[in-house]
């Protein structure tokens, strides 16, 4: 929700930026003003938990439209209204968490409510949805600053005094991958984070090892197969071509040194 540049103050005077003191629009927002005045009580300001804070500035309008910047919250004088004063615009973090309260010019002091709300963040895994403890998570707000909480035993952070806008979570979550995530937060209650904690990287890198070894086993078995099968083969005998005795014509036998007829010895050729 987008604010409007702030307007004079309570006694007319313009709102100045000032390089050494930049939350101090209206310098002269304390002082009396002069003339036809009313009386506003001290403002405090509550969040929905019914914790104090302190906005930065505030504005107040009346039935014509007629509107006044103040960044004190003191009994003062202001303008006299036509009709009554309404806080349309309280701002906390850049945002506008105003819930249209109306002031009460006879109290001496009022309480006025904001829309400002506490969120509880759960971070999970994504498999399992198990909750991720120990897990820093930086908050970042409308105005750039940021809060930084961890989750407890049950994966919890509780952030207070937010308005409603979009944040951006950077997580970083113990021996699982970090991440950046953005939400829209409009309304106090819980949110939920997914990640990759250790149980996901478990299951994402197990499977392939377990694979490549059962892989390798199996080839390795197939190779011990093969290499038995080639040393159980019978290496074959030399085959021997039919011989004749050079003397006599009579035929040898493969195993026969010289011929059983003549008795010349046997030449032996390849």
């Amino acid at each position: 929700m987008s604010l409007t540049y702030p307007g004079p103050d309570e006694c007319g005077s313009p709102a100045y930026y000032s390089p050494t003191n930049p939350s101090n629009l209206w310098p002269g927002a304390t002082v009396q003003c002069v003339g036809n005045t009313a009386t506003i009580p001290s403002l405090s300001f509550v969040d929905t938990d019914g914790n104090g804070l302190a906005p930065t500035w505030i504005s107040l309008s009346d039935s014509t439209g007629f509107e006044i910047f103040l960044t004190t919250y003191q009994s003062q004088n202001v303008p006299t209204p036509s009709g009554q004063w309404t806080v349309n615009q309280v701002s906390w973090h850049a945002a506008n968490v105003a819930t249209g309260a109306v002031v009460n010019s006879t109290a001496t002091s009022q309480i006025v409510p904001t829309n400002v709300f506490s969120v509880k963040m759960q971070v999970v895994g994504y498999f399992y949805s198990l909750p991720v403890k120990d897990t820093t998570i930086i908050m970042y707000l409308p105005d750039s600053t940021n809060e930084t909480a961890k989750t407890d035993n049950n994966g919890q952070a509780v952030f207070t005094q937010l308005p409603a806008a979009n944040y951006t979570f950077h997580i970083t979550v113990p021996y699982g991958i970090s991440s950046t995530t953005t939400q829209s937060i409009l309304n106090p209650g819980s949110i939920i984070a997914k990640v990759f904690s250790l149980p996901e990287l478990i299951t994402l890198v197990i499977p392939p090892i377990l694979i490549a070894i059962v892989v390798a086993i199996t080839v390795a078995r197939k190779e011990r197969q093969r290499q038995a099968m080639i040393q159980a083969q019978p290496i074959p005998a030399p085959a021997f071509g039919a011989s004749f005795c050079r003397s006599c014509g009579q035929p040898l036998s493969p195993t026969a040194n010289f011929c059983t007829s003549c008795g010349t010895p046997r030449i032996m050729t390849q």
